[in-house]
């Protein structure tokens, strides 16, 4: 959550999906990100093959700006992940004129 390290995208959009993980939080996502010149950062949860849950897919995610070490997740179909702790899934982002630092449940 430091910031010293980064992923990043410019004005061509690129995504990063992590390897399967479980969490044990609460069940709310939160991201450290920063946006330059209207970028954003949209956030999916995946089944461990990949396929996206519905009501939490990139789509569905409000799209994230600014420049925050702790901002919550939120999707239309609701940000709570409590029901899926313990399985195995992966979190994936898209990142368009952005830095993502990190990500954790809470």
């Amino acid at each position: 959550r430091d910031g010293f390290a980064s992923l990043d995208a410019g004005v061509e959009a690129g995504e990063v999906i992590t390897r399967p993980l479980t969490f044990s939080g609460s069940g709310t996502l939160c991201v450290n990100l920063q946006t330059e010149n209207g970028g954003t950062v949209r956030a999916a949860v995946l089944e461990d093959d990949g396929t996206p849950i519905p009501g939490l897919q990139y789509e569905s995610c409000d799209a994230m700006s600014g420049d925050s070490v702790r901002l919550p997740v939120a999707w239309a179909g609701g940000d709570e992940l409590s029901a899926l702790k313990g399985r195995y899934l992966r979190f994936g982002f898209r990142l368009e004129r952005a830095r993502i630092y990190s990500f954790w449940v809470e």
